[in-house]
């Protein structure tokens, strides 16, 4: 009988000792094949995440102000500069302005908007402001609204300014936006041509009766609904899009632009990139904002996860191993006097050494099937324990601090905004473990390898064993 047969037939001689081996054997490889595959899923996700969030950095010119919009210094030749740059896949440009209807007080309007007076407009903003009974020192006043260096707007008279945003590439307005945005009517426009064409919110288009291929006043010019979008706050849907060179021609900002949004195809890139639009463009000249801090905060849970899968993975490994050892060093003692006589006959110490190995790689096999059972049974709701455990015990994102951009208007935000992040965050308890065929593989080739090293290292006494020491002490 060779040894393979023999080493196999040697598991089923204590058949209670061997059932009790290789329950053990399938819990501890079932919990380093849980962890494993635990690992494995966050680390996916962790990789999604880096590169769908945070992985974006905000460029406005230096000491550019949100609310007025002044000292825009920011030039769409500066940005070019970045064009051929390493680990930027794409650079959004952005140019905002504010249109005043045609009949409102303009004057008024204009010094309070910093605008040039040409930005009027036939649409009137679907948006309204409650009257305010003003009271000074006691005094009544009209109803109105007041404006710093004189004057006051009369609200029988008055329609909101209406924002206009010129984008290189509204097609990714979606992700540029803090809100959702998506199109109901009409086509896209493109971003890089002057061609007058628009797309206009679904309130600022049903106050006005725009529908695709209306067209209105702006500017002096005359546009065209290329596109109705809606989205999910009120001022992104009373505000317009168009091209960024429409808008920079019509608004007199040739080469203009108020922000942009430049992408990097990781998040492990950003501090690098950064500190190469600093170097390009002057640090003096731009502020960058991007949320590197923010992000790693975002996936911090992840990582909790994944140091403690990683030390239950090692601990389950070590088990199984200290488990075959013991167990070889168990069986060999038991049979001394089998292995003198074997000894005596002729066999060589690597032959019976092979015996004991087949025995130990046996109960591993016997001990992986019941792991693969459980594995695929636990591994699901214990990868969703662990993240949601670590998600309630970690610090929430930065809070408040991110949000939206300039303006306050259609609230383009400065990417890894709170609310992605919180979102980012609450999906991570969503998170299903991926058991996939290449993860199971390696679980087992691991767990096969552990258990010829130390059943290697536990049959090692074999060749201590001399036969006449047997005999002798029989």
């Amino acid at each position: 009988m060779n040894f393979l047969s023999r080493g196999i037939r040697n598991v089923f001689r204590n058949l209670v000792r061997s059932v009790a081996i290789v329950f053990i054997l399938g819990l501890s490889i079932g919990l380093s094949l849980v962890m494993l595959i635990a690992r494995n899923t966050v680390q996916t996700q962790i990789n999604k995440t880096l590169s769908s969030i945070g992985n974006t950095i905000t460029i406005q010119p230096a000491g550019f102000s949100s609310v007025s919009e002044v000292n825009n210094s920011l030039t769409t030749s500066q940005l070019s500069k970045l064009n051929n740059q390493a680990h930027i896949v794409g650079i959004d440009e952005i140019l905002t302005d504010h249109l005043v209807n045609q009949n409102s007080s303009s004057s008024l309007l204009n010094r309070f908007l910093n605008t040039s007076g040409n930005n009027s407009t036939n649409l009137i903003s679907p948006i309204t402001i409650k009257k305010v009974k003003r009271n000074f020192n006691n005094q009544s006043g009209g109803n109105g609204l007041f404006i710093s260096g004189g004057g006051s707007l009369n609200f029988t008279n008055f329609s909101p300014p209406i924002q206009i945003i010129g984008s290189s590439n509204p097609s990714n307005l979606n992700t540029l936006s803090g809100n959702s945005f998506s199109l109901t009517s009409g086509s896209l426009i493109n971003g890089t041509l002057d061609n007058n064409q628009a797309l206009v919110g679904s309130n600022l288009a049903l106050r006005n009766n725009l529908k695709v291929g209306s067209t209105f006043q702006a500017y002096g010019a005359t546009l065209k609904v290329a596109g109705i979008y809606t989205s999910s706050t009120l001022r992104a849907n009373a505000a317009i899009i168009v091209s960024l060179p429409t808008l920079q021609s019509l608004s007199g900002q040739s080469g203009d632009v108020t922000s942009a949004v430049v992408t990097i195809d990781s998040l492990t890139n950003l501090n690098l990139v950064t500190n190469e639009i600093n170097n390009t463009l002057g640090s003096s000249n731009v502020d960058l904002t991007s949320s590197q801090e923010q992000a790693n905060q975002t996936i911090q849970p992840l990582n909790g996860v994944k140091s403690i899968s990683l030390y239950s993975l090692i601990g389950g490994l070590i088990a199984s191993g200290v488990v075959l050892f013991m167990t070889t060093l168990m069986i060999v003692r038991e049979r001394k006097k089998e292995i003198g006589i074997l000894k005596a006959i002729g066999f060589s110490n690597i032959r019976i050494m092979l015996q004991f190995i087949v025995e130990s790689l046996s109960l591993t096999v016997l001990g992986i099937i019941i792991a693969l059972i459980l594995g695929i049974i636990a591994a699901n709701p214990i990868t969703s324990t662990l993240i949601s455990s670590s998600s309630n015990s970690s610090t929430s994102a930065s809070s408040g601090q991110g949000a939206r951009g300039h303006s306050g208007g259609f609230g383009f935000k400065k990417i890894g905004s709170f609310e992605n992040f919180s979102l980012a965050k609450k999906s991570f308890r969503n998170i299903h473990a991926e058991i996939g065929y290449t993860t199971l593989l390696v679980g087992v080739l691991i767990a096969l390898g552990i258990a010829l090293i130390t059943s290697i290292l536990g049959s090692y006494l074999i060749s201590k064993i001399r036969p006449a020491d047997v005999i002798r002490s029989e």
